[in-house]
């Protein structure tokens, strides 16, 4: 009688929960363990007569519930999808000029646009229509008709002395209030436009990481200096720059109630080299881990589960030994 040293590859047929479908094979995929088991309940009967007392009289096996247990050596986007109980998508960007993006600077942090593998970046700040007067060096604004007021925007109108910025807030934070502007001046109530700087890359920021669209405010810039005095309501700016196309997959986690799942083993004894298969008609799966994604080894999938009888079967699984193709 042979021993038994097993290999073999796994295919998984995944049910689609809302249709109950179905959706096709996927494999092969390569597992380091497969392990099905038929478990039984064993009820036992002691005896508390006197003269045999905690001896069995009785004794009965009740088929359990067929568990299943796996891992999972492949950790592409099937197996990934499975562990996180996800739902697959294809992930696509086309290659193009992004202008007038709506970004939001915060002090000592970075940026981050929707685009990535990006280049040629920029960065200016966002403009306003207010009415406002101006005395010495204060801007007193009443109304504000679109937009808001930050640090650093140049403002115009009648009588406003040219390149007049602002350069702190007062009582006003972005609406109606009082602000600081660089040159003493005296303004009757006008309507005033202010309209923000355009930032200089590699002087005011700098592209951090182009694959994931980061950009970094230079310390001590202009740029920082008005993210500072915009608080910790931050800085709206608007952004523009080139992407490059770009394609993959994504899985959107935690999106899936169960996953059941039709599974076929095609394996061979390594001792004899005899083919052996297990066919496992449904499971309802669940994860058993996480997946460290800065694990130091191999990452593994583990999936346990309950397996279920299906309309038209008389058995979860079986177990086939083959002597001939």
């Amino acid at each position: 009688m042979p021993g038994f040293i097993g290999s073999g590859n796994v295919h998984i047929n995944q049910k689609d929960p809302t249709s109950g479908n179905f959706r096709g094979w996927v494999g092969p995929l390569y597992a380091s363990s497969f392990e099905p088991r038929a478990n039984a309940e064993r009820l036992t009967l002691p005896s508390k007569g006197r003269d045999n007392f905690r001896q069995i009289i009785g004794a009965v096996t009740i088929g359990g519930e067929p568990t299943f247990r796996m891992t999972l050596s492949d950790a592409d986007k099937n197996a990934i999808r499975m562990l996180f109980l996800g739902t697959e998508t294809a992930f696509s960007q086309a290659s193009g000029t992004v202008t007038g993006e709506s970004v939001r600077a915060f002090s000592g942090q970075n940026i981050r646009v929707v685009g990535r593998n990006i280049s040629s970046p920029t960065l200016a700040g966002t403009g306003a229509s207010v009415t406002g007067a101006i005395a010495g060096t204060t801007l007193t604004v009443t109304a504000v008709a679109s937009g808001a007021l930050y640090v650093g925007q140049v403002i115009t109108g009648s009588g406003v002395t040219a390149s007049t910025t602002i350069t702190a807030f007062g009582t006003g934070t972005g609406g109606a209030g009082t602000y600081t502007v660089s040159i003493s001046q005296t303004v009757a109530s006008t309507a005033i436009t202010a309209t923000g700087p355009t930032y200089v890359l590699n002087t005011d920021f700098t592209l951090l990481n182009a694959r994931m669209g980061f950009l970094a405010i230079v310390a001590g810039s202009a740029l920082a200096t008005h993210v500072a005095a915009a608080g910790s309501a931050g800085l709206p700016l608007n952004a523009g720059y080139s992407r490059a196309g770009t394609s993959g997959w994504n899985i959107a986690a935690a999106t899936q109630p169960s996953l059941r799942a039709w599974i076929q083993f095609d394996g061979r004894n390594q001792e004899s080299g005899a083919d052996i298969e297990c066919e496992i008609y449904e499971v309802v799966l669940t994860p058993d881990a996480g997946f460290d994604f800065l694990a130091d080894d191999w990452n593994e999938v583990p999936l346990t589960g309950a397996m279920v009888t299906p309309p038209g079967k008389t058995m979860p699984f079986e177990v086939r030994g083959l002597t001939s193709p």
